[in-house]
């Protein structure tokens, strides 16, 4: 990636490259959508950038269209490598007992008598 280029940059380069082959080889997104089994607005995401996919996904797509997958590896990688990395998800808390109120001194009496 060159310097001072913008993360996301990389994966609007990968999903341009991922557009441009698809465009080539006349193939409809429905289409893609059956041979690769991903749904056709996730290849949408995927081919406009916004969403990085997983390598299987590029491989199988590129086998799909007819290229050599490892042609697309370095562009996948750069792009992966600019994802934001997740937060951990938050650790359980320990389930907590539900709040009573205390009885009134009044009732206590009452209810022992």
């Amino acid at each position: 990636m060159a310097a001072g280029a913008a993360p996301e940059d990389a994966a609007r380069r990968l999903g341009a490259e991922l557009r441009a082959l698809q465009q080539r080889s006349g193939r409809t997104l429905r289409d893609l959508e059956t041979r690769v089994r991903i749904s056709d607005s996730s290849l949408s995401r995927y081919f406009r950038g916004s969403t990085v996919p997983p390598w299987s996904t590029v491989r199988d797509l590129c086998r799909a269209l007819g290229a050599d997958p490892i042609a697309y590896r370095t562009l996948w990688e750069a792009a992966d490598r600019s994802r934001p990395e997740t937060p951990p998800p938050p650790e359980p808390r320990e389930p907590s007992q539900p709040a009573v109120p205390p009885a009134p001194r009044a009732q206590i009496g009452r209810a022992l008598a």
